[in-house]
Protein backbone atom coordinates (compact mmCIF):
# COMPACT_ATOMS: atom_id res chain seq x y z
CA UNK A 1 0.00 0.00 0.00
CA UNK A 2 2.46 2.59 -1.26
CA UNK A 3 0.12 5.52 -0.82
CA UNK A 4 0.34 5.21 2.98
CA UNK A 5 3.52 6.52 4.64
CA UNK A 6 2.64 7.94 8.08
CA UNK A 7 3.46 6.47 11.48
CA UNK A 8 0.03 5.93 13.00
CA UNK A 9 -3.08 4.93 11.04
CA UNK A 10 -6.51 4.68 12.60
CA UNK A 11 -9.25 2.72 10.81
CA UNK A 12 -12.93 2.94 11.63
CA UNK A 13 -15.76 0.80 10.24
CA UNK A 14 -19.46 0.49 10.94
CA UNK A 15 -20.58 -2.95 9.82
CA UNK A 16 -23.36 -5.41 10.66
CA UNK A 17 -23.04 -7.99 7.87
CA UNK A 18 -20.32 -10.62 7.74
CA UNK A 19 -18.82 -10.43 4.28
CA UNK A 20 -16.46 -8.66 1.93
CA UNK A 21 -16.45 -5.25 3.64
CA UNK A 22 -14.50 -6.37 6.71
CA UNK A 23 -12.27 -8.60 4.60
CA UNK A 24 -11.29 -5.58 2.50
CA UNK A 25 -10.65 -3.59 5.69
CA UNK A 26 -8.37 -6.42 6.82
CA UNK A 27 -6.54 -6.37 3.47
CA UNK A 28 -5.97 -2.61 3.76
CA UNK A 29 -4.71 -2.98 7.34
CA UNK A 30 -2.35 -5.77 6.22
CA UNK A 31 -0.87 -3.59 3.48
CA UNK A 32 -0.45 -0.66 5.86
CA UNK A 33 1.04 -2.92 8.52
CA UNK A 34 3.82 -4.06 6.18
CA UNK A 35 5.27 -0.54 6.16
CA UNK A 36 5.94 -0.67 9.92
CA UNK A 37 3.09 1.67 10.70
CA UNK A 38 1.20 1.60 13.99
CA UNK A 39 -2.30 0.39 13.12
CA UNK A 40 -5.42 0.68 15.28
CA UNK A 41 -8.86 -0.54 14.17
CA UNK A 42 -12.04 0.82 15.72
CA UNK A 43 -15.56 -0.40 15.00
CA UNK A 44 -19.05 0.09 16.31
CA UNK A 45 -20.37 -2.54 18.69
CA UNK A 46 -21.09 -5.75 16.72
CA UNK A 47 -19.07 -4.33 13.79
CA UNK A 48 -16.26 -6.91 13.85
CA UNK A 49 -16.85 -10.56 14.66
CA UNK A 50 -14.62 -12.45 17.14
CA UNK A 51 -13.15 -14.51 14.29
CA UNK A 52 -12.30 -11.33 12.40
CA UNK A 53 -10.71 -9.81 15.51
CA UNK A 54 -8.49 -12.90 15.52
CA UNK A 55 -7.24 -11.99 12.04
CA UNK A 56 -6.07 -8.61 13.29
CA UNK A 57 -4.63 -9.96 16.54
CA UNK A 58 -2.40 -12.34 14.57
CA UNK A 59 -0.85 -9.25 13.01
CA UNK A 60 -0.52 -7.49 16.36
CA UNK A 61 -3.22 -4.97 15.38
CA UNK A 62 -5.55 -3.97 18.23
CA UNK A 63 -9.31 -3.89 17.56
CA UNK A 64 -11.43 -1.65 19.76
CA UNK A 65 -15.19 -1.24 19.98
CA UNK A 66 -16.87 2.10 20.47
CA UNK A 67 -20.56 2.66 21.25
CA UNK A 68 -21.81 5.16 18.66
CA UNK A 69 -25.57 4.79 19.23
CA UNK A 70 -26.35 4.37 15.53
CA UNK A 71 -29.56 2.91 14.13
CA UNK A 72 -27.64 -0.03 12.75
CA UNK A 73 -26.12 -0.73 16.16
CA UNK A 74 -29.59 -0.66 17.71
CA UNK A 75 -30.92 -2.96 15.00
CA UNK A 76 -28.15 -5.49 15.60
CA UNK A 77 -28.34 -5.38 19.40
CA UNK A 78 -32.09 -6.04 19.54
CA UNK A 79 -32.26 -8.21 16.40
CA UNK A 80 -34.75 -5.89 14.70
CA UNK A 81 -34.22 -6.96 11.10
CA UNK A 82 -36.97 -9.59 11.08
CA UNK A 83 -39.29 -8.14 13.71
CA UNK A 84 -41.51 -5.46 12.18
CA UNK A 85 -43.20 -4.39 15.43
CA UNK A 86 -39.96 -3.99 17.41
CA UNK A 87 -38.38 -2.19 14.47
CA UNK A 88 -41.33 0.23 14.26
CA UNK A 89 -41.21 0.99 18.00
CA UNK A 90 -37.45 1.62 17.90
CA UNK A 91 -37.82 3.82 14.83
CA UNK A 92 -40.43 5.94 16.62
CA UNK A 93 -38.07 6.34 19.58
CA UNK A 94 -34.91 6.78 17.53
CA UNK A 95 -35.96 9.26 14.83
CA UNK A 96 -36.86 12.26 17.06
CA UNK A 97 -33.44 12.10 18.71
CA UNK A 98 -31.48 11.34 15.53
CA UNK A 99 -30.08 14.87 15.16
CA UNK A 100 -28.80 14.82 18.74
CA UNK A 101 -27.30 11.35 18.22
CA UNK A 102 -25.47 12.48 15.08
CA UNK A 103 -24.06 15.46 16.95
CA UNK A 104 -23.03 13.10 19.77
CA UNK A 105 -21.24 10.86 17.25
CA UNK A 106 -19.32 13.79 15.80
CA UNK A 107 -18.21 14.95 19.27
CA UNK A 108 -17.29 11.36 20.15
CA UNK A 109 -15.05 11.09 17.08
CA UNK A 110 -13.43 14.46 17.75
CA UNK A 111 -12.52 13.34 21.27
CA UNK A 112 -11.29 9.97 20.04
CA UNK A 113 -9.04 11.46 17.37
CA UNK A 114 -7.61 14.05 19.75
CA UNK A 115 -6.80 11.22 22.16
CA UNK A 116 -5.29 8.83 19.59
CA UNK A 117 -3.40 11.52 17.61
CA UNK A 118 -3.22 9.55 14.33
CA UNK A 119 -1.25 10.73 11.30
CA UNK A 120 -3.90 9.32 8.97
CA UNK A 121 -7.46 8.08 9.39
CA UNK A 122 -9.27 5.63 7.09
CA UNK A 123 -13.04 5.42 7.03
CA UNK A 124 -13.78 1.88 5.84
CA UNK A 125 -17.30 1.97 4.44
CA UNK A 126 -18.93 -1.08 2.88
CA UNK A 127 -20.86 0.98 0.35
CA UNK A 128 -21.43 4.60 -0.46
CA UNK A 129 -23.02 6.52 1.19
CA UNK A 130 -23.80 3.50 3.46
CA UNK A 131 -22.96 4.03 7.12
CA UNK A 132 -23.37 7.72 7.85
CA UNK A 133 -21.32 7.14 11.00
CA UNK A 134 -18.20 6.46 8.92
CA UNK A 135 -18.88 9.68 7.03
CA UNK A 136 -19.04 11.60 10.31
CA UNK A 137 -15.77 9.97 11.35
CA UNK A 138 -14.16 11.38 8.20
CA UNK A 139 -15.78 14.77 8.82
CA UNK A 140 -14.34 14.84 12.36
CA UNK A 141 -10.89 14.11 10.95
CA UNK A 142 -11.23 16.91 8.43
CA UNK A 143 -12.25 19.37 11.17
CA UNK A 144 -9.03 18.45 12.99
CA UNK A 145 -7.08 18.87 9.72
CA UNK A 146 -5.98 15.22 9.64
CA UNK A 147 -5.19 13.29 6.49
CA UNK A 148 -8.34 11.37 5.58
CA UNK A 149 -8.74 8.33 3.34
CA UNK A 150 -12.06 6.73 2.50
CA UNK A 151 -12.61 3.17 1.26
CA UNK A 152 -15.65 1.85 -0.62
CA UNK A 153 -16.39 -1.65 -1.89
CA UNK A 154 -19.72 -1.03 -3.60
CA UNK A 155 -22.24 1.59 -4.65
CA UNK A 156 -25.59 -0.15 -4.08
CA UNK A 157 -28.85 0.64 -5.80
CA UNK A 158 -30.58 3.34 -3.82
CA UNK A 159 -34.05 4.11 -2.57
CA UNK A 160 -35.41 7.65 -2.37
CA UNK A 161 -34.02 8.37 1.10
CA UNK A 162 -30.58 7.02 0.19
CA UNK A 163 -30.46 9.32 -2.82
CA UNK A 164 -31.12 12.31 -0.58
CA UNK A 165 -28.36 11.21 1.79
CA UNK A 166 -26.00 10.66 -1.13
CA UNK A 167 -26.72 14.15 -2.52
CA UNK A 168 -25.76 15.56 0.91
CA UNK A 169 -22.55 13.55 1.33
CA UNK A 170 -21.54 14.22 -2.29
CA UNK A 171 -20.95 17.80 -1.17
CA UNK A 172 -18.64 16.77 1.70
CA UNK A 173 -16.78 13.45 1.35
CA UNK A 174 -15.04 14.23 -1.99
CA UNK A 175 -13.83 17.56 -0.57
CA UNK A 176 -12.43 16.28 2.73
CA UNK A 177 -10.98 12.92 1.61
CA UNK A 178 -7.45 12.96 0.26
CA UNK A 179 -7.77 9.48 -1.26
CA UNK A 180 -10.72 7.23 -2.10
CA UNK A 181 -9.72 3.54 -2.06
CA UNK A 182 -11.83 1.11 -4.10
CA UNK A 183 -11.43 -2.51 -5.14
CA UNK A 184 -12.48 -2.36 -8.80
CA UNK A 185 -12.64 -0.19 -11.91
CA UNK A 186 -16.44 -0.46 -11.84
CA UNK A 187 -16.67 1.20 -8.40
CA UNK A 188 -14.29 3.93 -9.57
CA UNK A 189 -16.50 4.52 -12.61
CA UNK A 190 -19.63 4.79 -10.44
CA UNK A 191 -18.00 7.17 -7.95
CA UNK A 192 -16.93 9.50 -10.76
CA UNK A 193 -20.63 10.35 -11.05
CA UNK A 194 -20.70 11.60 -7.44
CA UNK A 195 -18.25 14.53 -7.48
CA UNK A 196 -15.26 12.30 -6.78
CA UNK A 197 -12.33 13.27 -9.01
CA UNK A 198 -10.62 10.50 -10.93
CA UNK A 199 -7.18 11.40 -9.57
CA UNK A 200 -8.56 11.00 -6.02
CA UNK A 201 -9.49 7.37 -6.52
CA UNK A 202 -6.97 4.57 -6.03
CA UNK A 203 -7.78 0.97 -6.96
CA UNK A 204 -6.38 -1.69 -4.63
CA UNK A 205 -7.56 -5.09 -5.82
CA UNK A 206 -8.39 -7.77 -3.29
CA UNK A 207 -8.17 -10.75 -5.58
CA UNK A 208 -6.06 -13.84 -4.95
CA UNK A 209 -2.33 -13.56 -5.65
CA UNK A 210 -2.00 -17.00 -7.21
CA UNK A 211 -4.14 -19.48 -9.06
CA UNK A 212 -5.83 -22.08 -6.90
CA UNK A 213 -4.37 -25.58 -7.28
CA UNK A 214 -6.40 -27.75 -9.62
CA UNK A 215 -7.40 -31.26 -8.60
CA UNK A 216 -9.32 -33.64 -10.89
CA UNK A 217 -12.90 -34.20 -9.71
CA UNK A 218 -14.09 -37.71 -9.04
CA UNK A 219 -17.61 -36.75 -7.97
CA UNK A 220 -20.37 -39.20 -8.80
CA UNK A 221 -22.73 -36.24 -9.05
CA UNK A 222 -22.08 -32.75 -10.37
CA UNK A 223 -21.42 -30.59 -7.30
CA UNK A 224 -22.79 -27.05 -7.60
CA UNK A 225 -21.53 -24.58 -4.99
CA UNK A 226 -23.08 -21.41 -3.53
CA UNK A 227 -20.66 -19.62 -1.17
CA UNK A 228 -21.98 -16.24 0.00
CA UNK A 229 -24.28 -14.50 2.47
CA UNK A 230 -27.88 -15.67 2.35
CA UNK A 231 -29.39 -12.28 1.66
CA UNK A 232 -31.78 -10.99 -0.98
CA UNK A 233 -29.02 -8.99 -2.67
CA UNK A 234 -27.05 -12.21 -3.35
CA UNK A 235 -29.92 -13.60 -5.45
CA UNK A 236 -30.08 -16.90 -3.58
CA UNK A 237 -33.87 -17.12 -4.02
CA UNK A 238 -33.38 -17.21 -7.79
CA UNK A 239 -31.01 -20.15 -7.43
CA UNK A 240 -33.55 -22.07 -5.35
CA UNK A 241 -36.29 -21.31 -7.89
CA UNK A 242 -34.04 -22.52 -10.70
CA UNK A 243 -33.50 -25.84 -8.89
CA UNK A 244 -37.28 -26.28 -8.86
CA UNK A 245 -37.35 -25.78 -12.63
CA UNK A 246 -34.78 -28.48 -13.32
CA UNK A 247 -35.94 -31.58 -15.11
CA UNK A 248 -36.57 -34.26 -12.48
CA UNK A 249 -34.26 -36.60 -14.39
CA UNK A 250 -31.36 -34.29 -13.46
CA UNK A 251 -32.03 -34.42 -9.71
CA UNK A 252 -30.19 -37.73 -9.38
CA UNK A 253 -27.16 -36.29 -11.19
CA UNK A 254 -26.67 -32.99 -9.33
CA UNK A 255 -25.89 -31.88 -5.76
CA UNK A 256 -26.20 -28.32 -4.43
CA UNK A 257 -23.93 -27.23 -1.58
CA UNK A 258 -24.76 -23.98 0.23
CA UNK A 259 -22.18 -22.24 2.44
CA UNK A 260 -23.21 -19.07 4.24
CA UNK A 261 -25.69 -17.58 6.66
CA UNK A 262 -28.02 -14.61 6.75
CA UNK A 263 -31.56 -13.41 7.20
CA UNK A 264 -32.90 -15.68 4.44
CA UNK A 265 -31.25 -18.86 5.73
CA UNK A 266 -34.41 -20.19 7.41
CA UNK A 267 -36.75 -19.49 4.51
CA UNK A 268 -34.29 -20.84 1.95
CA UNK A 269 -34.02 -24.14 3.82
CA UNK A 270 -37.81 -24.42 3.85
CA UNK A 271 -37.96 -23.76 0.11
CA UNK A 272 -35.31 -26.40 -0.46
CA UNK A 273 -36.99 -29.00 1.75
CA UNK A 274 -38.69 -30.56 -1.28
CA UNK A 275 -35.34 -31.81 -2.59
CA UNK A 276 -33.36 -32.52 0.58
CA UNK A 277 -31.62 -35.53 -0.93
CA UNK A 278 -29.38 -33.39 -3.12
CA UNK A 279 -29.28 -30.01 -1.31
CA UNK A 280 -26.90 -29.49 1.62
CA UNK A 281 -26.52 -26.50 3.98
CA UNK A 282 -23.37 -25.86 6.05
CA UNK A 283 -23.95 -22.40 7.53
CA UNK A 284 -21.26 -19.75 7.91
CA UNK A 285 -17.84 -21.17 7.13
CA UNK A 286 -14.52 -19.87 8.40
CA UNK A 287 -11.61 -21.96 7.20
CA UNK A 288 -9.79 -23.12 4.10
CA UNK A 289 -12.36 -22.34 1.41
CA UNK A 290 -9.95 -23.48 -1.32
CA UNK A 291 -10.69 -27.12 -0.51
CA UNK A 292 -14.42 -26.48 -0.90
CA UNK A 293 -13.98 -24.83 -4.28
CA UNK A 294 -11.55 -27.49 -5.48
CA UNK A 295 -14.05 -30.24 -4.68
CA UNK A 296 -16.85 -28.49 -6.60
CA UNK A 297 -17.62 -28.64 -10.30
CA UNK A 298 -19.61 -25.44 -10.73
CA UNK A 299 -19.76 -22.22 -8.69
CA UNK A 300 -22.95 -20.14 -8.87
CA UNK A 301 -23.31 -16.56 -7.59
CA UNK A 302 -26.63 -15.11 -8.83
CA UNK A 303 -25.88 -11.79 -7.13
CA UNK A 304 -27.92 -8.66 -7.88
CA UNK A 305 -24.98 -6.39 -7.02
CA UNK A 306 -21.25 -7.00 -6.55
CA UNK A 307 -18.34 -4.59 -6.18
CA UNK A 308 -16.34 -6.61 -8.70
Amino acid sequence: MDIIKPKKILFFTENYERGGGNRYLYDLACMANKNNNEIVVYSNCFGIEPVEIGWFNELGIPCKEIAILSWGELRAKYNLRNNFLKKLICRIIFLPSSVIIRLYQLILFLRLLKSEKPDLIVGANGGYPAGGTVNRFILAGALLKLRCYYSVVNVPSLNFWDKIRMAFWDQIIPKVSEKIIVDSKEIKKQLNQHRFHENQITILYNGLKDNLPYAPRINKKVKILFFARMEEIKGIEYLIESIKELNKDLHDKIEFHFYGDGTLAGSIKKLASAFNDNVFFYGFYEGNFQNIFSASDIYVLPSLMEGL
